[in-house]
């Protein structure tokens, strides 16, 4: 079917930006967290950059597809760069990025539970 190839790679992005998300929740400003950072880092960026190269290329249909089912690609690769750029800041800082980066994704506001302490 036209325009599948698009919106799978696309689910399958906002399957990884979730397990990313939730797998590298924890990481602050810690030596311990120093080593794991930049891989951090590195995979939520390469997931925002693959979500950013859909909105790029893909066809005014198919974005037009993923937004009224209620998606929004550009930001969510703004929000998953931002919240790779700001994984070592003090657990709690960046959650709105977090937040917003789940919100655009349709996906569960998880972990929730880092903001109400």
């Amino acid at each position: 079917m036209f325009g599948e190839k698009p919106i799978s790679k696309f689910l399958d992005l906002r399957l990884q930006a979730q397990e990313a998300i939730l797998f590298h929740a924890n990481i602050g400003p810690y030596l311990a967290d120093a080593d794991r950072a930049p891989k951090a880092s590195d995979d939520l960026r390469r997931i925002a950059a693959q979500i950013g190269g859909i909105t790029a290329t893909s066809s005014p249909l198919i974005l037009w597809l993923l937004r009224k089912r209620g998606y929004d690609l550009p930001t969510a690769t703004e929000q998953l760069i931002g919240l790779s750029n700001t994984l070592a800041d003090p657990l709690g800082a960046n959650l709105s990025h977090r937040a917003s980066a789940q919100r655009a994704l349709r996906l569960p506001i998880v972990p929730s539970s880092l903001g109400s302490n």
